[in-house]
């Protein structure tokens, strides 16, 4: 095998709240070979960089730059709201902003308002514009077994019933909240199985992203299953799933503060979600494509 020096490319990974990505920047450049097949391979956490996916970096006459986000499986994704925070500690950082702390990004589904609210250098706390949440089926698209104050769906996993509720941020997702609010309740839930078994239900003809979530006084606690990814860490657009669905049913007010396994976020409702947490850089390094 010889390597191929025109495929060497300087990539950036970072996490928020221990939802990981690779980024590349792709605005002066195209990417030279098919974006979903690098996905699948830097995504690997055993022969590859290690990842919840591949975002880009691509030219935008809109805002400093466009996001485009490919799942672990190599399937483009809408929207990612803790890659959409990374991808704006990484502007700032590489100077793309002429050190602006508000600025705007744009994604698949429009334009997003991003801050740095707090620099503290390898990690910053950033805010970012999700848009409203879409409760119409046809948009997010599901096939509802009912509409109430949502889109449900009811689904029989193990001898117990649960009932989903489907809201869109421009990706779909389906909020179920356990009965029990124990923390190991949630914690014992097999997302394993049951997020697959949701995921690719007939009735999201796009598939979708699945959200196990408890309520209480103090705020939320949320495990997601993520199309095309498996679980992960955290999800920022499922965190803003869980607020938009819990306001609906008239069971949260204000910001709401969720707990996930990477760490906490918050999200704030009015006529849209503002996301705010954690974004940190890795490390960089150079991906060196083979060919044989």
């Amino acid at each position: 095998m010889t390597p191929l020096d025109r495929l060497s490319l300087p990539f950036t990974k970072l996490e928020g709240a221990r939802n990981d990505y690779v980024f590349v920047d792709v605005r002066r450049a195209p990417l030279p070979l098919d974006p979903g097949a690098l996905a699948r391979v830097v995504s690997d956490r055993r022969a590859g960089i290690g990842s919840d996916g591949l975002i880009l970096a691509a030219p935008s006459t809109r805002g400093v730059c466009r996001m485009q986000m490919f799942n672990v499986d190599g399937t483009p994704g809408e929207m990612c709201g803790n890659g959409l925070r990374c991808l704006a500690k990484w502007a700032y950082d590489s100077g793309w902003t002429n050190g602006a702390k508000e600025f705007v990004l744009e994604s698949a589904v429009g334009l997003h308002a991003a801050r740095i609210l707090r620099d503290e250098g390898r990690s910053a706390w950033v805010e970012v514009e999700l848009g409203a949440p879409c409760f119409e089926p046809e948009r997010i698209p599901v096939r509802p077994d009912r509409v109430a104050a949502t889109p449900q769906i009811d689904v029989r996993f193990e001898g117990q019933d649960y009932t989903g509720h489907a809201v869109s941020f421009g990706n779909p997702h389906v909020v179920f909240f356990l009965p029990s609010a124990e923390p190991r309740a949630l914690e014992a839930f097999p997302l394993e199985r049951f997020g697959p078994l949701v995921e690719h239900d007939p009735r999201f003809p796009a598939r979708v992203n699945v959200e196990v979530a408890q309520l209480d006084e103090r705020g939320a606690r949320q495990r997601t299953w993520e199309r095309g990814s498996a679980e992960t860490w955290a999800c920022g657009s499922g965190a803003c799933a869980i607020t938009a669905v819990a306001a609906r049913l008239g069971r949260t007010r204000g910001p709401l503060q969720l707990e996930l396994r990477g760490g906490t976020l918050e999200v704030e409702l009015t006529e849209r979600a503002l996301l705010r947490g954690p974004a940190t850089e890795v490390f960089r390094g150079e991906w060196r494509v083979w060919a044989t």
